[in-house]
């Protein structure tokens, strides 16, 4: 019998399975899925910091900036005010824009 943390691992590469073959019909990544549901959880608290120190293990703040700015620019978030990163500024999950339209706006790293 296999360990308990063998099968995770085989239970995490197959989610990141489907959700590779899933995300980018939308414009998304597994990181700026991971990031919509830390803003989803600290809402209305959630802040660039907040963000970036949840997904800390998951990316560097280059890669994190990159998925907020998809998020957003694909209308998954909005901020309420805008300042350089880390900084804290606010975000709230918005209303998901339709698959075909965050094609045409969102950008997948």
């Amino acid at each position: 019998m296999k360990p308990v943390g063998h099968w995770l691992n085989r239970a995490d590469k197959a989610l990141t399975r489907a959700m590779t073959g899933v995300l980018p019909e939308y414009g998304l990544t597994r990181l700026d899925w991971h990031l919509l549901n830390v803003i989803r959880d600290t809402a209305p608290e959630a802040t660039d910091s907040a963000v970036l120190s949840a997904l800390a293990a998951h990316a560097d703040v280059v890669t994190l900036t990159t998925s907020v700015d998809a998020v957003l620019t694909g209308g998954w978030a909005t901020r309420t005010a805008r300042t350089d990163w880390p900084s804290p500024t606010t975000a709230a999950v918005g209303r998901p824009p339709s698959p075909s339209a965050s094609r045409r706006s969102a950008t997948c790293p």
